[in-house]
């Protein structure tokens, strides 16, 4: 659901923003107005973060790149990978047309030298003739090698572009913060995992009394509970397990290849168990933190499963764990 704002809260709104794009020196284009009004309503970290992070250095280039990232999940490499294909190709057909006139020129060249063979025989003929063959020849081998060149050269680019692809899908489909799969990773491993024939299950883990971390703390402590929390889920899980994080303090685990319920539970107890162990400290005084603990609710899944009912049903059984004292595991 989008946020409510009241008409006074909204219009003290459209000032600010309206100041914010002003302050930034930018055209008050829709993209811009929308990143500048989010920013002074707060009501996306990511923004506010980014924006924060520039020192008030803030300009076109960047006010869409951060466009692309937060609400269009395409990452700067990714836009600019595109620009490079887009000129890569054009260059390509660039080298193809000239060679293609080159092509040409040799062919009536060859075209001419025939009809000048009909016409004089003498040895004189035939020398020069030989020698301006000798001569188109020689430029048509070099426009043919310096194609090849730039094939060779452009194939080099292309592989180079595939790996900088790759490298932007697997940084769209990992959190930044934990290091972990982010929502969308799982859900593409799901899909990709949709078929499988075996018994699994589903652990839904979320982080008892987060936000109190929060509020007491300030979020860059919490920020640091939960890169050490996802880092002790995922040593308690198996390499072909999946685990990443599905927004916030709540993490999804994915055991494959279970054989019953209580392979699952026993799983889930180990985590639970070693979170609880978990021991923080921060500040120069290494002022230790509470401790920490996990509920977890989860749910067996076999191949005929409908994974959307699976993850209600999970989720049921978390609230219960949170309901009936936190920091215990609920499985069916």
């Amino acid at each position: 659901m989008f946020p409510y704002y009241d008409s006074h809260q909204a219009a003290g709104n459209h000032d600010k923003a309206m100041a914010v794009l002003k302050q930034w020196q930018v055209e008050a284009t829709p993209i811009h107005y929308m990143l500048a009004y989010d920013t002074v309503a707060n009501t996306n970290k990511e923004i506010t973060t980014a924006i924060d992070g520039q020192q008030g250095k803030v300009d076109e280039r960047f006010l869409l790149a951060l466009f692309h990232r937060v609400y269009l999940n395409i990452d700067q490499s990714t836009v600019d990978t595109s620009e490079s294909v887009s000129l890569l190709i054009s260059k390509l057909l660039s080298t193809l047309a000239t060679t293609h006139e080159g092509n040409d020129t040799y062919l009536g060249t060859l075209k001419q030298s025939a009809a000048k063979l009909g016409q004089d025989q003498s040895l004189e003929g035939l020398q020069a003739l030989v020698g301006e063959l000798i001569g188109t020849t020689e430029s048509a081998v070099k426009s043919q090698a310096a194609l090849s060149q730039q094939l060779a050269a452009a194939e080099d680019e292309m592989n180079h572009l595939k790996d900088v692809l790759a490298s932007s899908r697997k940084a769209m489909e990992t959190d930044q913060l934990t290091g972990l799969m982010n929502r969308q990773g799982i859900e593409k491993a799901i899909d990709e995992w949709h078929l499988a024939p075996n018994l699994c299950a589903l652990l839904v883990c979320d982080i008892d009394w987060f936000k109190k971390i929060n509020d007491t703390y300030g979020h860059l402590v919490g920020d640091k509970v939960l890169v050490r929390i996802a880092k002790e889920i995922k040593t308690q899980v198996k390499g072909k397990d999946l685990v990443g994080r599905w927004g916030g303090e709540e993490f999804l685990v994915i055991l494959r290849d279970v054989n019953a319920l209580e392979d699952a539970q026993a799983t889930a107890e180990t985590i639970r168990a070693a979170v609880e162990k978990v021991q923080l400290a921060i500040g120069k005084d290494r002022q230790r933190l509470p401790t920490i603990t996990l509920s977890i609710g989860g749910v067996l899944i076999n191949p005929d499963s409908n994974w959307t009912e699976a993850f209600d049903q999970a989720d049921k059984h978390l609230y219960a764990a949170k309901e009936n004292g936190r920091n215990q595991v609920r499985l069916s």
